[in-house]
């Protein structure tokens, strides 16, 4: 590890940093324009690129999931969600790149390696809905927790601001996406509908979303692990 990543660590890690941004992701950006780049760049910079990496991984594989003929011809409000969750990751991914741009660092465009290679030995076994759900799950429970690790490492306002905005929305795909998982596992797919039937959900539904009081950050991935010029020692 980086010396200035563990002195970070070292001095933050009791808490979570405060500033969420209350706006639209347009806001933090147009914000991110205006601000200069603050004490700790290097390690920012490396987070956002990290964060670009991950946003790059959500995209494939939301596209390589909706290219299975399976997936094409599903439930409707699935298909829908998967369609709205892929434009929104490509809106993060760009947000993630412009950010880092704004503090002087040079954009990531490749997918995180570490994270990438969970998706490619993963991809062969999708055979049907649950299992792509389920994978989708992972993806996203990685993302909420990287970001939320990193809320807690980011010295730029702005840039904390923009990740801890992006974090609320990945966590609220994961909790959807656990909720689709226990329908399919119940073979109820007809109850992912929207608007939702509260009357028709199973009694255990309300517990599968939010697993965690608190969300832990046990499946992020490291500071660094998808900057530029990491290479391939990405790993969650």
């Amino acid at each position: 590890m980086k010396p200035h990543v563990a002195s970070r660590r070292q001095f933050l890690r009791t808490g979570l940093a405060a500033g969420l941004c209350t706006g639209s992701l347009g806001a933090c950006l147009a914000a991110a324009t205006a601000t200069s780049a603050s004490a700790d760049t290097p390690l920012d910079i490396e987070i956002l690129q990290t964060a670009s990496a991950l946003e790059a991984v959500l995209v494939s594989s939301y596209q390589a999931a909706l290219a299975l003929d399976f997936v094409k011809s599903s439930e409707g409000s699935l298909l829908l969600f998967l369609q709205t969750t892929l434009n929104q990751h490509a809106e993060h991914g760009n947000a993630f790149r412009a950010q880092t741009k704004a503090l002087g660092g040079p954009e990531q465009a490749a997918p995180h390696p570490g994270v990438q290679e969970i998706v490619a030995a993963a991809l062969p076994a999708m055979t049907d809905e649950l299992k792509v759900v389920q994978l989708a799950e992972q993806m996203e429970t990685i993302a909420t927790h990287t970001y939320l690790d990193a809320v807690a490492q980011l010295d730029d306002g702005v840039s904390r601001q923009l990740v801890a905005a992006i974090m609320g929305v990945e966590s609220q795909h994961a909790g959807a996406l656990r909720a689709f998982a226990a329908l399919l596992a119940a073979d109820v797919p007809e109850l992912i509908a929207i608007p939702v039937n509260p009357a028709a959900l199973p009694s255990a539904f309300g517990s599968v979303a939010t697993v965690d009081a608190v969300e832990p950050t046990t499946k992020a991935v490291e500071a660094g692990s998808g900057a530029v010029g990491a290479g391939q020692g990405g790993g969650t």
